[in-house]
């Protein structure tokens, strides 16, 4: 997942949380997309799209 600018600290704990690693050499959060990582990356984008929401 690639943001704008760095992320605030709720939205970096909740990458953690979902396995999501920092990749300098890619300036991106990223994990492996597999069936595995299908459901967290969901679970990322509708938690913190709520959050941007309020």
């Amino acid at each position: 997942m690639i943001f704008p600018d760095k992320p605030d600290d709720p939205t970096r704990r909740v990458l953690k949380a979902n396995g999501f690693r920092w990749s300098p050499w890619r300036g991106a959060w990223q994990r492996h997309l597999n069936e595995s990582g299908r459901y967290p990356a969901q679970r990322v984008l509708k938690t913190i799209s709520g959050a941007n929401a309020a």
